[in-house]
């Protein structure tokens, strides 16, 4: 009965893995130029020479959510190519996690009209949103509220990312009927508890970035138009896709996080997640993420994270001893004055033996004795570091 209940639960996840795939991410941004319906008077506009700046003013305005956006530029420019350059510049990463990949994948269509007046160029962008301001604000509200919940501030980066990631696996779920625009936002992932690939990556993005985890959204195929996620440890980022990990509830159950390139795709090897590049034809908004400059900017691990180091084994030099429990100290002391420990991620992990997102005199203290411990009792009786510590190992 048991083997038969185990052969089951296989079939439904596979099954649901294979349903998720191929459904739809939304379509590429539409950019389409209309008739000026009117002719703007330059006095009233801003004007600018240089590229960044327009940028700057239609991020600022995007964010914002206005569907209305005029500024005037010098008539040598180009006006469509000045339009192009000016989203795709407002929409690469800032330090803010509500623009950059959420903002990109935040717009429906932008269409542009180009004027003259007064010898300069005048343009104006009609842009049309997913969300409004006021659910935008919403989403603000509600992440503020749930990682203070989570109380991630204390966690090391691979706790902030795990701890997002179950959050959302048991929050949300796919959408498979939905006709409504929220099913691709944040919004719906949050609010309606329901969204399709991409809103899902979107408040993972929103979350992890909101946490001061770096993170992208990816956008590709994975059996159809399909997107997910990275997230960078220490300088080196890994590949997630909660969307088809949303049928497990606990980390250790799911196959689809903190994975490297090599064996992202080792679950369901019929499913292969291919990024968008040069050679699938991209839009002008879209990521060459098979390209050089992506790649430095965004290394990621042919493996999946993992930590071979002991509990409490901060130098990794296999012995958990009084060294150990010195680095510890010294961190403790670093986050009291700086707030920053002074440790890789990996270190951290391995340096709160006790499992409380903290690192202190406790966990400085339980290595002491763990080292007492093995100085006293002979070695064929020592137990591993985890045993002693009842540390659950990532």
């Amino acid at each position: 009965m048991k083997l038969l209940k185990n052969l089951l639960s296989i079939m439904a996840v596979i099954a649901l893995t294979a349903n998720v795939v191929s459904l739809d991410t939304s379509a590429s941004i539409r950019i389409s130029e209309v008739p000026a319906k009117y002719t703007v008077r330059s006095a009233q506009i801003n004007y600018f020479d240089n590229i960044d700046s327009i940028a700057e003013y239609v991020r600022e305005n995007m964010t914002k959510r206005n569907d209305t956006i005029e500024f005037s530029i010098p008539s040598d420019f180009d006006g469509r190519e000045t339009v192009i350059n000016a989203l795709k510049n407002a929409t690469v990463e800032t330090k803010n996690s509500n623009q950059g990949d959420y903002l990109r994948k935040s717009l429906n269509y932008v269409e542009y009209s180009i004027s003259m007046y007064d010898k300069n160029i005048t343009i104006s962008l009609n842009v049309n949103y997913n969300t409004d301001a006021q659910q935008e604000k919403l989403i603000d509200e509600k992440i503020k509220e749930i990682l203070d919940k989570l109380d991630i501030s204390k966690k090391n980066d691979y706790r902030k990312i795990s701890t997002i990631y179950e959050y959302i696996i048991n929050n949300v779920t796919y959408d498979y009927t939905s006709d409504d625009d929220l099913k691709y936002t944040a919004y719906g992932a949050l609010y309606n508890g329901t969204a399709v690939c991409q809103g899902i990556s979107m408040l993972f993005y929103r979350m992890a970035r909101e946490a001061g985890v770096s993170c992208r959204m990816i956008i590709g195929d994975a059996g159809g138009p399909h997107a997910w996620n990275i997230a960078g440890i220490d300088g080196v980022y890994y590949l997630l896709d909660p969307t088809f990990d949303l049928h497990f509830s606990k980390i250790s159950e799911c196959k689809y996080f903190m994975l490297g390139t090599d064996d992202f795709d080792n679950y369901n090897k019929k499913t292969t997640h291919v990024p968008a590049s040069a050679e699938m034809g991209l839009s002008s908004l879209d990521f060459d993420y098979e390209s050089e400059n992506f790649k430095k900017e965004y290394p990621i691990s042919d493996k999946k994270f993992a930590i071979e180091n002991k509990a409490g084994d901060i130098n990794a030099d296999s012995f958990t001893d009084a060294i150990d429990s010195s680095m510890i100290l010294t961190a403790y002391a670093e986050l009291s004055t700086n707030g920053k420990s002074g440790f890789t991620t990996v270190q951290e992990i391995t340096a709160d033996v006790n499992n409380d997102d903290e690192i202190n005199a406790v966990d400085a203290s339980m290595l002491l004795q763990y080292y007492a411990y093995i100085s006293t009792v002979p070695e064929e009786e020592h137990v591993e570091p985890e045993d002693f510590f009842k540390k659950e190992v990532i």
